[in-house]
């Protein structure tokens, strides 16, 4: 065989070549992208969803008992300027998906006082429960390793948490993350 003709032959492989690789990375990326890492440890949800938090009136209150639905837990303070800003969004998007099977939660980590007394001032039209000090501790089991507020959680109708965020969620965010937590059914 001749060094032009070994070329030739070369020449014309290399695109076979190269679409072959193209395929194997795209098999392998598409591969890994499918399995999904466990966005919160399924202690620490399950800890969450039997805790029993207080209402603004004192009324215990499990997240539990919202079984079936979206749940958006949104854990705040009325010291907390990002999530003062972000709860005029989070009340809009309650009362424009309640229909749709979504319910967001407020947790506050503040005194109950310092929570009706914004309440009373801010319309909010999802509930508002009070946390304690260990709240902190269990937001970080949660997936927030720096214990910073809002920290907002997505939680599916079979109890997976399907969204986590640390700081302001925007609007855009909330309706992703709840149509992946609904999946085809959104």
């Amino acid at each position: 065989m001749s060094v032009w003709n070994a070329h030739a032959r070369a020449t014309r492989l290399w695109p076979v070549v190269a679409l072959g690789a193209i395929g194997v990375l795209a098999g392998l990326w598409f591969g890994i992208a499918r399995i999904e890492p466990e966005l919160v440890p399924k202690a620490a949800l399950d800890s969450l969803l039997t805790t029993e938090f207080a209402d603004l009136s004192g009324n215990p209150v499990r997240l539990s008992d919202l079984k079936g639905k979206t749940l958006i837990v949104n854990f705040w303070g009325t010291w907390c300027a990002p999530c003062k800003e972000e709860m005029p969004d989070l009340a809009r998007f309650q009362i424009e998906n309640s229909s749709k099977n979504v319910q967001i939660v407020g947790i506050g980590i503040d005194s109950v006082a310092n929570m009706r007394s914004y309440a009373n001032g801010n319309p909010v039209s999802y509930p508002l429960l009070t946390g304690t000090g260990a709240t902190i501790s269990l937001t970080r089991e949660l997936g927030n390793s720096s214990g910073a507020l809002p920290y907002t959680l997505v939680i599916n109708s079979e109890n997976k948490a399907t969204f986590v965020k640390v700081g302001r969620i925007s609007i855009q965010e909330l309706e992703r993350a709840t149509a992946a937590a609904h999946g085809a059914k959104w």
